[in-house]
């Protein structure tokens, strides 16, 4: 005979479900405070789905190389131009051809689209050791008259600038080739309590925005007769030329304590990177120069080197419409980034990769979730998983293997509760996952992991609660 009080205590110890659908990203912070939403760690999942969780687009491999890249840049904004090993490059659809060889093979290379004065459109590119080039879609020569060890070139207002040492140069209206006129080119000492040299130079912002390691500034002005340098702050500088990216008109960079923002008007703000916080606080700060970063035209991307990296070792995903982050493994080592059209690219050690696709270059996306330790209020209650389902997108070739651990953190005891191979598309469908290694405990954790473009629709829970002198099994 069943007993009337075990079963009334069985059904009254079941809770609702607890479901995540709106899928918020990754926190480095404390788990313990997270939402359910926020996952401990992921990887490989992209805000493209939102509010699903998404297995981020493959990548295409452009052609091989033989070197690390050290720039990337766009002729008239469809001409894919590298650098590698020294040797500069075009991207003709199918190979790419030397355009011009002899030149540094580890500095990195800043690039701006200019006219001014030339008959047509003509790409710059400076690394502050070799002279500085202009490349016409036909050769590439060294730009008269330009400043020896001129970096971070860029363009604003119909002028060339760069930086060399601590001086801010800048060219003549429409003419490129003159930086020696006066009052139609010169420079601009930028002075500074720390003697530091110039670290970073921004166009394309309505200004000309200027950053030493521990200082920004600002150039207002149209020319000589009317250039104004404001200082910003001697608080928060860019460490890496190679972070600063405009991302919606909002101009993104990595300083010596974390990552900021400025869209003007006040100083910038680093809150909405707090939740990696305790990722960047592992930068490795001997290779500031290693960082590289760069945008699909909607979101922001910095690959960082952690620890004792001396190359970058994990790729950061930031998504301004939906203040989401995610952890990206691209299989490679980022070295700088560019864009053709809305399609990013990646230079890595012996190639390009060109977002887009399906897979890594003919090798399934891996991509994991984990949630952070679920508890059931007071901590004195001990709980069991009763039920387990995933809703999902899993094409035919994918692979999901579901786990669950009843520890607070660590790897040692995670457990095996389901293995997905899809031999056919499953389409938004339910999956219900076994809770048989399921026990009584405080806490619980699911952790999700796989190959192959899956998008997770929901995850959702129900537990049995062990209440105290009513049963619980």
């Amino acid at each position: 005979m069943v007993n009337p009080q075990r079963l009334w205590g069985e059904i009254q110890g079941i809770q609702s479900p607890e479901i995540i659908r709106q899928f918020g990203g990754v926190s480095s912070g404390d788990a313990f405070s997270l939402n359910d939403n926020i996952m401990v760690k992921n990887k490989n999942i992209s805000t493209k789905g939102v509010p699903a969780a998404k297995v981020r687009s493959g990548f295409i491999k452009l052609g091989n190389l033989s070197a690390p890249v050290t720039g990337i840049g766009l002729y008239k904004e469809n001409q894919l131009n590298v650098i590698s090993g020294g040797v500069w490059k075009w991207w003709n659809e199918s190979s790419w051809s030397d355009l011009a060889s002899g030149l540094n093979s580890s500095a990195k290379w800043s690039f701006t689209n200019f006219k001014g004065n030339f008959s047509d459109v003509a790409l710059i590119a400076s690394n502050g050791v070799d002279a500085v080039k202009v490349y016409d879609g036909a050769m590439i020569t060294d730009l008269e008259n330009a400043p020896t060890g001129l970096n971070f070139v860029t363009s604003h207002e119909n002028r060339l600038y760069g930086a060399v040492r601590n001086e801010l140069h800048y060219s003549a209206l429409r003419k490129p080739t003159d930086w020696n006129t006066v009052d139609q080119s010169g420079q601009i000492v930028i002075e500074n309590k720390g003697g530091e040299n110039i670290s970073c130079v921004v166009g394309g912002t309505g200004k000309i925005v200027v950053f030493l390691p521990h200082s920004m500034h600002e150039l207002y002005g149209t020319g000589p007769i009317n250039f104004r340098l404001q200082l910003i702050t001697e608080e928060i500088g860019c460490v890496s030329h190679q972070s600063a990216v405009m991302v919606g008109g909002i101009l993104f960079f990595l300083s010596h304590d974390g990552i900021y923002r400025y869209a003007g008007g006040a100083i910038p703000k680093k809150d909405f990177s707090l939740k990696v916080q305790e990722i960047v606080n592992r930068i490795n700060k001997n290779a500031w120069s290693a960082v590289a970063a760069g945008t699909d035209g909607e979101r922001y991307y910095i690959s960082l080197p952690l620890d004792n990296a001396t190359e970058p070792s994990i790729t950061l995903e930031y998504d301004p419409a939906y203040d989401i982050w995610n952890v990206w493994d691209v299989g490679d080592v980022p070295t700088v980034y560019g864009r053709k059209q809305e399609k990013m690219c990646i230079g890595v050690k012996d190639a390009v990769l060109q977002m887009g696709g399906t897979d890594d270059d003919g090798i399934a996306t891996p991509y994991m979730l984990e949630t952070k330790p679920f508890s059931y209020g007071s901590l004195a209650a001990h709980a069991r998983l009763y039920r387990l389902w995933i809703v999902a997108d899993v094409p035919i070739g994918a692979t999901m293997n579901i786990y669950i651990s009843n520890q607070q953190q660590g790897d040692a005891d995670w457990s095996l509760v389901k293995t997905i191979n899809a031999d056919t598309a499953i389409v938004a469908m339910p999956i219900y996952i076994p809770v048989d290694k399921s026990f009584y405990a405080n806490w619980m954790r699911i952790k999700i992991e796989g190959q192959g473009q899956v998008v997770i629709h929901e995850i959702a829970r129900q537990s049995k609660m062990f209440r105290f002198g009513i049963g619980g099994g």
